[in-house]
């Protein structure tokens, strides 16, 4: 027995459990918990920060209808054409929500690090780059404390507040069988980090 059993509709999950203000990482194809949150959010600034690898399809529907006052990710696309989103193009240019660009390998060490509840991972990626400019607040150079005359970046840990993410089986207990992230590669580190816990579909 793992105790009580954590199914309950979508609607409700949303309603319990989101709350304005938060930091809400999403994994690649949880779009039924995107679409709920639209209808329970509708009319109103939650002022969300979205984490998303992959900022596309119904991550986009949130941005066009103001809900997020920040996106923190590797890319922001249309879909199937992976082209420039004219959503994103249209919010940067209003000022309307705060992007905050990563490599899609420098996002998933952050979210590694949150998991793993270190404040940071070091990492080769990002040097000498505009993205590092932008991101001084979250990324540093440093020389290697061991003495080699290098130097690497470091990478500050992220943890969103909760996480959202689509399985292919779950039980009752919230055992969940996560399938591969075809499109963008990641891993679970964004969900283990949640500081909140996980809603599952």
């Amino acid at each position: 027995n793992e105790g009580e059993n954590k199914v309950l509709s979508l609607e409700e999950a949303i309603r319990r459990y989101v709350e304005p203000g938060m930091t809400i990482y999403v994994r690649e194809g949880s779009y039924a918990a995107l679409r709920e949150m639209i209808r329970q959010f509708w009319g109103k600034k939650p002022e969300f920060t979205l984490v998303m690898i992959g900022c596309r399809d119904y991550a986009l529907d949130l941005i066009h209808c103001g809900m997020l006052s920040k996106v923190m990710a590797a890319r922001c696309s249309e879909s199937p054409t992976q082209g420039v989103s004219s959503v994103i193009r249209r919010a940067y240019k209003k000022k309307a929500v705060n992007l905050e660009s990563w490599s899609l390998y420098s996002l998933t060490l952050r979210l590694m690090a949150g998991a793993m509840r270190i404040g940071f991972l070091p990492t080769r990626s990002l040097l000498d780059s505009t993205m590092a400019q932008e991101n001084r607040d979250s990324f540093m150079e440093m020389d290697d404390p061991f003495g080699r005359d290098e130097k690497f970046g470091v990478v500050k840990s992220l943890n969103a507040d909760i996480a959202m993410v689509h399985g292919w089986a779950a039980d009752s207990h919230g055992n969940l069988i996560l399938g591969p992230a075809i499109l963008s590669g990641e891993g679970e580190w964004g969900a283990l980090g949640s500081q909140k816990g996980i809603i599952a579909t």
